[in-house]
């Protein structure tokens, strides 16, 4: 995330969007018929850095509500700021909860939850999605 805003327009951006793209969508995958969406979660994700099982799901359904008939018409930047806004008040919620003897609730979580305060994540959004648009 912070390559795409650092270069949103690059050649090289294109493939790093696809693949934030992947991790926001979480595990959704198109189902097998056309009004069908799956969503896979790794049950034994290892937890050394703590629990983001319930961050996993958030991401997974975010990535099948982008299919529904509420969002079709909706620009792809428009999925990510919904993506990003639900996905920001998670881990706002849990930040609290977290165990900050560990790297990712030290540096990034409160990274995450001073976008979310300042309401930045929104421009961000923007940033990154520029490849996509």
């Amino acid at each position: 995330m912070r390559f795409l805003a650092i270069e949103p327009n690059s050649r090289r951006s294109t493939g790093g969007f696809a693949l934030f793209s992947e991790l926001v969508n979480g595990g959704a995958k198109q189902g097998k018929n056309p009004n069908e969406t799956t969503i896979f979660m790794d049950l034994n994700a290892k937890k050394d850095e703590g629990d983001f099982g319930s961050i996993d799901l958030v991401l997974g359904l975010s990535g099948a509500a982008r299919k529904t008939d509420e969002n079709k018409n909706k620009t792809e930047m428009e999925l990510l700021v919904g993506q990003l806004s639900t996905l920001l008040a998670i881990i706002d919620e849990q930040a609290p909860r977290g165990d900050k003897s560990k790297f990712t609730w030290r540096y990034y979580i409160p990274f995450f939850v001073e976008l979310k305060r300042r309401a930045s994540w929104n421009r961000l959004a923007t940033t990154l999605a520029s490849p996509a648009t």
